[in-house]
């Protein structure tokens, strides 16, 4: 077989592969991943009646991370039910959720 060929077809096949993986992941699994990611969040933040502010926010891949603003009521009894807001960090690589204050993240909830 002729060099010029079977380089050329290698060429193709990566090409493919490239354009493949480029493709990203199907409309149900950015869906699975984005209730996984409000769901993780939720739960870490300790806030009664959690909800989402907003949709999740996708960094590319030098980043591997989701964001998504959570907000929802403080358990303390002090001051009775008082609202909040966590900024939550999806690690999508190792699936761990981080979260921080966010009350001044977009101004006082009202």
């Amino acid at each position: 077989m002729n060099s010029k060929v079977t380089a050329t077809r290698i060429s193709l096949i990566g090409m493919l592969l490239l354009a493949g993986s480029a493709m990203g992941a199907s409309a149900p699994q950015w869906t699975e991943h984005e209730t996984e990611v409000i769901e993780s969040c939720s739960e870490i933040s300790q806030l009664r009646n959690p909800k989402p502010v907003g949709k999740v926010i996708e960094f590319d891949e030098r980043a591997g991370v989701s964001a998504v603003v959570i907000t929802g009521l403080y358990p303390q009894t002090h001051p009775r039910s008082q609202r909040g807001q966590v900024l939550c960090l999806f690690n999508r690589l190792t699936r761990t959720p981080f979260i921080a204050d966010a009350e001044e993240l977009m101004g006082k909830i009202r």
